[in-house]
């Protein structure tokens, strides 16, 4: 009976142990243990409730809301005790989550209360039935049949029968919490609850005209109802009229609501704050792009014109100074500028394949920052390469440079100071080191040196954001960087990249 009311409900002993759950709870937990402790959070009631039978039962009245451990995922609903079977039953449906819930694999039918309900309506039309003309039943019957009653009444679900007159045969108390309303409302018609309520009777119509439809067509239909629409207070209901046939014979409507409300409201929130977060980025993007495009040339300018002033000038100590200076600071901000923008172009850009020698590159990079120091380089290039390398050029371009830069600018002057690369290119990946017998790094930085920013020495005025920029790019490639040093000795950069030869 609970495997077809309700898919996402269970049943627990007095040792807290889950003895039975709906088949749609069971795609949620089966890997987990049976124990309730286990599976679910308290999320409300909280202060008052501890993980026990007795505490549980103190609380019964309340609406539970339990968290799936793990998952992010709340169920709203109720518990009901069974005295003859000294069990616990929740009847809950899932809250606030359906976007986790969407994301797992679910269908429309794990949730189609109103579907799975009907065969199992006729037992409710009989026992609401028998109930009004007070025949006498045997005492287990009457228990089974208060008790499946108070499930229906406290399900946060509206429920009702309707009959092909579009009477109300039944109504729970999620319905019409008011029980005077409520059985005022048995034998009469829903435009008789607009009357009374004194609300909008074209909306009262609408229904009315969705339930004969659902009657006509013998079809189960959806539909929306929005109550004090574009203000504050708007309601949107979904309601679902299903038809089905009793055991007499008798034809019936079986109809359910559920709030929407929230669940609109959430969704039209984010859409606001996704549009003003593309706004945003528009403007940031449009911010980025002047100042690594458009100021790029001025700085440059301003670094020709310095040197064209230094050459016209008699030069002492103090001049040469500050020329210097200027060249450090102009020099320090091109670069941060060039790094800001290869971490936009890997931010942004789609990752593009295609063959790359990865020996000419590490050639062409030593060949740009050789002669940024005054001493001698040994520069060695081992190449073990079985296959082509498939990869992103402009993104292994930038990783190989930034590497191969470092290793020049943080040198030693010594009789051999060398930059090496080796590499090694099999059918799955692409693996290369570059290695130095500079300055090194410090053991406490050495797990640092990828952060944002982060610098570990100060000796070039680097920006700090080469090496980051370097591992970002690695892992949109779906590889991995590591780092290797010693102080005083020097340092080892190797890095892993897959070999797309598919692509």
């Amino acid at each position: 009976m609970f495997e077809k009311l309700f898919p996402f409900h269970f049943v627990l002993n007095r040792f807290l142990q889950l003895v039975q759950k709906g088949r749609s709870l069971s795609k949620l937990i089966d890997d987990k243990q049976g124990n309730f402790e286990n599976i679910f959070t308290f999320k409300r009631p909280f202060l008052s409730i501890d993980y026990n039978f007795d505490s549980i039962i103190n609380c019964i009245g309340q609406i539970f809301i339990l968290e799936v451990i793990d998952t992010k995922i709340f169920l709203k609903g109720e518990f009901v005790y069974s005295e003859t079977q000294d069990l616990l039953f929740f009847c809950g449906t899932p809250w606030l989550g359906y976007e986790n819930i969407l994301k797992s694999d679910f269908n429309i039918g794990d949730f189609a209360i109103h579907s799975n309900i009907i065969e199992y309506s006729n037992f409710l039309n009989n026992a609401v039935s028998e109930f009004e003309s007070k025949l006498e039943i045997s005492e287990a019957f009457e228990k089974q049949r208060q008790f499946f009653e108070k499930l229906f009444d406290e399900i946060p679900v509206d429920m009702a029968i309707i009959d092909m007159e579009r009477k109300f045969r039944y109504l729970n108390k999620t319905a019409v919490k008011d029980p005077e309303l409520r059985n005022w409302l048995i034998g009469r018609t829903n435009f008789d609850y607009f009357i009374r309520k004194n609300l909008d009777l074209e909306l009262g119509r609408q229904r009315e005209e969705f339930i004969q439809k659902a009657i006509e067509s013998g079809e189960s239909i959806r539909f929306e109802d929005v109550h004090n629409k574009n203000t504050e207070k708007e309601t949107v209901m979904l309601r679902s009229l299903s038809p089905f046939t009793a055991y007499d014979g008798q034809k019936y409507m079986l109809a359910y609501g559920m709030d929407l409300s929230i669940f609109k409201r959430t969704v039209f929130q984010n859409e606001q704050k996704n549009l003003e977060l593309e706004n945003l980025n528009n403007i940031l993007n449009s911010i980025i792009y002047a100042v690594t495009h458009d100021f790029r040339a001025p700085i440059l300018a301003v670094k020709a014109l310095a040197y064209l002033v230094k050459s016209g000038l008699e030069i002492n100590e103090r001049n040469d100074l500050l020329f210097n200076l200027i060249k450090t600071s102009i020099t320090k901000l091109d670069e941060q500028i060039i790094d800001i923008h290869n971490y936009l172009q890997n931010s942004k850009l789609e990752i593009g394949f295609t063959e790359v020698n990865i020996s000419e590159i590490a050639e062409n990079a030593f060949e740009m920052v050789r002669y940024s120091v005054p001493y001698p380089i040994v520069f060695k290039v081992e190449m073990h390469q079985k296959t082509p390398f498939i990869t992103d050029f402009h993104r292994i371009k930038i990783v190989i440079n930034n590497l191969i830069s470092n290793a020049v600018k943080y040198s030693r002057k010594t009789t051999n100071a060398f930059v090496n690369i080796k590499v090694v290119i099999d059918d799955e990946n692409c693996h290369f080191t570059v290695s130095d017998n500079g300055d090194g790094i410090s053991e406490m930085y050495v797990d640092k040196v990828f952060d944002i920013y982060f610098r570990a020495s100060n000796k070039t005025g680097g920006t700090g954001l080469g090496l980051f920029i370097c591992a970002e790019i690695i892992k949109k490639l779906g590889g991995k960087i590591e780092v290797k040093s010693v102080l005083g000795e020097g340092s080892s950069f190797s890095v892993t990249v897959p070999n797309n030869k598919s692509s």
